[in-house]
């Protein structure tokens, strides 16, 4: 995974810097802007922790149609209904729910 391959997967995981940095890296906000601006090396562990959530954000895709996929206004909505979702659980959630919707256009 590249500088450019990190950013695109931030945002396709509806994450900010921030929640990146602080929720992914255990970063400060400028040491995830350096690793998205291919100043320092990318983590082995953040690589494998984003990875990780394409590929649950994948396997919520697939399951879509299911009904289950609710989109929430904001984080405290959606822990009422999912008590133990972290915020990144409910932004891939917001990601899928976003695509299937794009996709119904």
């Amino acid at each position: 995974m590249n500088n450019v391959k990190l950013q695109a997967a931030r945002k396709l995981l509806f994450l900010d810097v921030r929640e990146a940095a602080e929720d992914i890296g255990n970063f400060s906000i400028r040491h995830w802007q350096h690793l998205e601006a291919g100043d320092r090396t990318i983590p082995e562990d953040v690589k494998v922790k984003i990875l990780h959530l394409l590929k649950l954000r994948q396997e919520l895709m697939q399951n879509q149609y299911s009904g289950k996929i609710e989109y929430f206004l904001n984080f405290e909505d959606f822990q009422k209904k999912n008590a133990n979702g972290t915020k990144i659980d409910w932004k891939i959630q917001q990601s899928v729910f976003a695509e299937n919707i794009i996709n119904l256009v």
